[in-house]
């Protein structure tokens, strides 16, 4: 990776609208395919290898550095800045490298993830363009009527000069008010265009979509995941025990600890967290369960989330919902704050 390139995560986020999430552990937390968002994020920056990024969050911030630490576990340097106002994209982006010794900044989304970006790509394009901004978009067309679109998918490029164009001061953005401000100055604006998408955890309904898209993804590349044993389309944590008769139809992921009692079902794309109990005869379709949730015997789930410590009873029927007990907020954080054990 080239010299004098930093990162910095944007986490700092609106409220969705009412959710058990909100309530219980920030967005950049929830965990997708067993792992908290934010680690896909860290992950893709280590793999290109840049060394250090600066999360920008808002009051979150002490839960992020409970969970991160200063980056050990994802062999990357970690540091922080709390937006207090809140400044916007824009303005969380230049207060924090202001004091960053970095030419360029890679700009990611905290609710993305952005695995199949190439970043190396991205940064060359950058630099040849000789661009103040590159925003990389995906081309979508939404209707056969209709021209291709580029929407952003949420990583930018930022070259120092730029940040001179951010007021020192209120709520700035990079859409509305960065961008024609370049623009009237004359600076160059480059487009990065990718194939693949990056899917954007926003709310519990495009939870779904993120989950199905990482599962593919490790199903790529099973190899590359430590402890994981693949059956068919589903991989299984060595510590998980799966007992007779039990069908996978995949994508599922099973996570460590778990235990499948004897003909239970589980139909993909569903991913299953540690600790988790699913009892005889219960069927599990297209849905997500959280770590220490269980499912009683003969019990049906569809298109669901269980949160942590859920318990689904006996021959109960759940579809389309946000299952929950209620448990006190500071025992769910430090479940969600247990290291992930997928590599």
């Amino acid at each position: 990776m080239s010299f004098g390139v930093h990162a910095i995560i944007l986490a700092g986020a609106h409220q969705w609208r009412p959710s058990v999430f909100e309530r219980w552990l920030p967005r950049t937390l929830v965990p997708i395919a067993n792992r908290p968002l934010i680690d896909y994020p860290l992950s893709w920056l280590r793999s290109a290898e840049l060394m250090h990024v600066r999360i920008c969050a808002n009051s979150d911030t002490h839960f992020l550095k409970q969970r991160l630490g200063h980056g050990a576990s994802h062999e990357i340097g970690i540091s922080f800045y709390e937006d207090h106002l809140p400044r916007g994209p824009a303005g969380c982006a230049a207060d924090a490298a202001r004091d960053m010794d970095a030419d360029t900044f890679v700009l990611v989304d905290g609710t993305i993830i952005p695995q199949s970006i190439h970043l190396p790509s991205v940064l060359e394009d950058h630099a040849s363009a000789g661009a103040a901004f590159t925003i990389v978009a995906h081309q979508t067309q939404q209707s056969t009527r209709m021209r291709p679109a580029l929407v952003p998918t949420g990583v930018y490029i930022c070259s120092r000069r730029a940040l001179r164009f951010i007021s020192t001061t209120g709520y700035q953005d990079i859409k509305e008010m960065l961008l024609p401000r370049l623009h009237d100055a004359g600076e160059a604006i480059a487009v990065h265009t990718v194939d693949s998408i990056a899917p954007r955890v926003s709310g519990a309904a495009t939870s779904f979509g993120a989950t199905a898209f990482v599962l593919s993804m490790m199903l790529e590349s099973p190899n590359e995941i430590s402890c994981y044993e693949r059956r068919s389309d589903a991989l299984v944590h060595d510590t998980a025990r799966i007992g007779d008769g039990v069908h996978m139809l995949g994508p599922v992921l099973i996570g460590a600890d778990t235990v499948v009692e004897d003909g239970a079902m589980i139909v993909g794309p569903t991913s299953i967290g540690e600790g988790c109990r699913i009892k005889r005869e219960s069927k599990i379709c297209r849905s997500i369960l959280w770590n220490a949730a269980a499912v009683g015997e003969s019990a049906y789930v569809d298109h669901s989330i269980l949160t942590f410590g859920s318990i689904v009873p006996a021959e109960a029927n759940i579809t389309r919902q946000i299952h929950y007990r209620s448990r006190s907020a500071g025992n769910l954080i430090r479940r969600a704050f247990r290291p992930s054990r997928i590599g």
